[in-house]
Formats: C-alpha cells, structure tokens, sequence
C-alpha cells in the first residue's frame, strides 16, 4: 500500500496543476482528499505492536495490558490471545509512553503506578524494549480501596397439608487497600414446620489482615456462632496467625493461613467448655467459561491444643453463575463436622445443599 503514495502523488499532481483557480473549488476539494488519502496511508499502515516469540513466531496486533508476566494481545485474525512474558524475545509497541519499567528496587506493578503516574510517559520512547526491563504496560489503575459486597438470600413458602418457612440469609464484607484487608461476613437460618421450628442458628465472622508484602499477612480474627439445635448457646473463637496470598486477581483467588486461638463453647444444657486450639483457613475461587462460571471452595475449623479429639471443621463449596447487573444464582454445599459437640447433639455432622438469588458489588 504504501509503495502506491508516489504514484498517487505524481498523478494528482499532473491532473491538478492544470487548473486550481478559485472559479474551480471541485478540483481544489479534490486535491485535499487526495492528499490526505495519500498522508494517512502510511500512518494506517505503521499503527501496530508486533511481538516476537522465542520460538521464533510473530505476532502483529495491539498489545492491551501486561501485568504479573502475563500479556495481553488483540489480533484481528485470532481476537484476544494472552501469552506469558518470559516467551516473548522482543517487541515493538507504536505507542512507548504505555510502558512502565522496572525501579531499581524491582516494585511491583501496583506500587510504581500509585507512586507517579508521570513514570509512564518518562519512559524511553524506543521502539524496541529489553522484555526483561519492562515491568508493565498499560497496567490496570489501582482502586485506593477495592470493595467487595454480596449478599445471598433463600427463601421458600409451603402451605396446604404442609406449613412450612425457609428463611436463609448471608452476606460478605471486604474491603481490600495496598498492605490491609478487612473481612465481614454472616449468616442466619430458620426453618420451621408447621409450628415446630427445626433449624435456627446464627453465625458472625470478622477478620483483619496487614500484609508484609504482596503475598504474606499477619491476622486477627473472631468468631461468634449460635445453634439451639446443637445445644450451643454461643461459641466464641479469637484467634491470631500468618497467611500467604498465593494469587489474589479477578479471575482467581487462593490463600493459606494458620495460627492459634481461643475458643470458648456456652452450652444452654451441657456443662461450658474453654480451650486453646490451633486453627486453619483455606480459600480458592476461580472463573471458568469467560467468567461465566466461578466455582469456590473455603474450609476452616480448628483443632484443640488440650484434647486432640476435640476438633471442628467447617466448608462450603460451589458454582456461581453472573445473571444481569451484578445479580447471581449460586449452587452451595455447607458440611460441617463437630467431632466433640454437646451431649445433646443428635449427630456430629450437618449437611446442605441450597440454591441462592443474590447481588454483588465490586467497585
């Protein structure tokens, strides 16, 4: 395309020379619409990022973001390709000020772009860039405070030869800021059957996290629960620990943590019980099918430091499915094993499986 500008010029140029007097506009209208035809091929043909992989493939396209060693690529013949930093050998990029290289103290991405905006635009503008030095380009800006809020609800009505009520609600808190996240979540069932109440029982958990750097975290946590059907009147945990963050992105979360805690059991019948225990929490969610899908899993419970018999765990795990406008429809199994509970307890166990409506925020 562009070895056709000369002979475009040439041709314009003997046909319009002849006559762009005033009293003839069309030619001079012309003539514009030729030259600017003529300047803006070579513009059309130049705006395009090029990758070259190590293994010798090149890619044209328009590079959209790289951030933690992961690129991502539009082509026009293949749509949006995500490649791993480490197999690119070089580059090109039309626009350098979207580069962000790396300080001498090797931050990470989120901390040089809070740090100055301005780091971007004094990049180098080289065409070609040592991958290595590159620590981002075009990161996502960084929320000051991200915000995470859902809440879920299941509610079912019987009547006829049965009357029946369902009630259960939950709901989650977090906010998340460079080095702090605070956690807030509940719950609260009810079920009763004609005028016998079969299920009503409570949960509130709160949990503070001060990360030492990206991936590990000291916590404090505590935890209250109530279950007239397992004879517990209130259990009280407070516990302490450290953590590791082994992924923490939209499309997948994953995260460790162990420490100690106090727990204190307050039965209406059974005689109260107080102990030191060793605690846990494990939690992992991850996107499928272009976001379509999120299936999660969380389990934490904690073991008696006393009476290696006395020992808790609690899970749920699930699939969730985005409808419209931040509503959800979620598919969660709760099992929880209480391997000591109270000598009116009819079972160690308790088991559910449920479907859920409900509405997320993100900020």
């Amino acid at each position: 395309m562009v070895a056709l500008i000369p002979h475009l010029y040439f041709a314009s140029h003997s046909y319009f020379k002849q006559d762009t007097t005033p009293e003839n506009p069309m030619r001079s209208i012309l003539l514009f619409s030729t030259l600017t035809l003529i300047f803006s091929l070579p513009a059309a043909n130049c705006l395009a990022d090029v990758i070259y992989l190590k293994n010798g493939d090149r890619l044209s396209g328009t590079i959209t973001n790289m951030e933690d060693l992961k690129l991502i690529f539009w082509t026009k013949y293949a749509g949006e390709i995500v490649l791993f930093w480490h197999d690119v050998e070089r580059f090109e990029i039309d626009d350098p000020s979207k580069i962000v290289l790396k300080s001498p103290a090797k931050q990470p991405v989120t901390e040089v772009a809070k740090e100055s905006s301005t780091k971007i635009a004094e990049t180098p503008a080289e065409p070609n860039l040592n991958p290595e030095n590159i620590l981002a380009i075009s990161p996502i800006p960084v929320v000051p405070v991200k915000i995470t809020a859902e809440a879920n609800t299941q509610l079912k009505g019987e009547r006829g030869n049965t009357h029946k009520d369902i009630y259960s609600v939950s709901g989650k808190f977090t906010a998340r800021t460079e080095w702090q996240r605070y956690m807030l979540d509940g719950e609260y069932d009810h079920e009763k059957k004609n005028t016998t109440t079969t299920e009503d029982n409570w949960l509130l958990h709160g949990r503070f996290s001060q990360f030492i750097d990206k991936e590990r975290y000291i916590y404090l946590s505590t935890l209250l629960e109530n279950d007239k059907f397992k004879d517990l009147q209130l259990r009280s945990t407070y516990g302490l620990g450290a953590g590791y963050q082994f992924a923490e992105q939209a499309q997948i979360n994953l995260s460790l943590s162990l420490g100690f805690a106090r727990v204190t059991d307050n039965f209406y019948l059974a005689e109260s019980k107080e102990f030191s225990a060793g605690q846990w929490a494990f939690g992992f969610d991850r996107y499928f099918l272009r976001n379509q899908l999120q299936f999660f899993h969380t389990n934490h419970g904690y073991c008696s430091l006393e009476n290696k018999k006395d020992w808790l765990v609690k899970s749920k795990t699930g699939l969730k499915v985005p409808l419209y406008g931040g509503f959800t429809a979620t598919l969660q199994y709760e099992y929880e094993w209480d391997n000591e509970p109270a000598s009116d307890a009819e079972t160690k166990y308790d088991s559910e499986l449920m479907l859920l409506l409900g509405y997320e925020f993100k900020n």
